[in-house]
């Protein structure tokens, strides 16, 4: 799953939980994109990592939900991209 987010509250990236209940379901990666550098969770980072979580509750739709925060760290470049670079 890839998720591209547009803000980082104090470096953190805050996903919805539904998604990564999702992924970890599925023995899939979660892939967070931010100012186009990628960050890639694996099932076990996405048990592991998680930093905190915030309870939702909007009062408009009546949805609830939780977002979970992970800090946001970059991939490392693979050493054929920092050749070229």
């Amino acid at each position: 799953m890839q998720r591209i987010i547009k803000k980082l509250f104090e470096g953190r990236a805050d996903l919805i939980d539904r998604d990564v209940r999702d992924c970890i379901k599925r023995g899939e990666n979660y892939y967070v994109v931010y100012n186009n550098k990628t960050m890639t969770l694996s099932p076990e980072d996405l048990k592991t990592k998680c930093l905190g979580r915030q309870y939702i509750n909007n009062k408009n739709t009546g949805h609830k939900y939780e977002l979970f925060s992970y800090k946001f760290v970059p991939d490392k470049p693979a050493k054929d991209e920092q050749q070229t670079s």
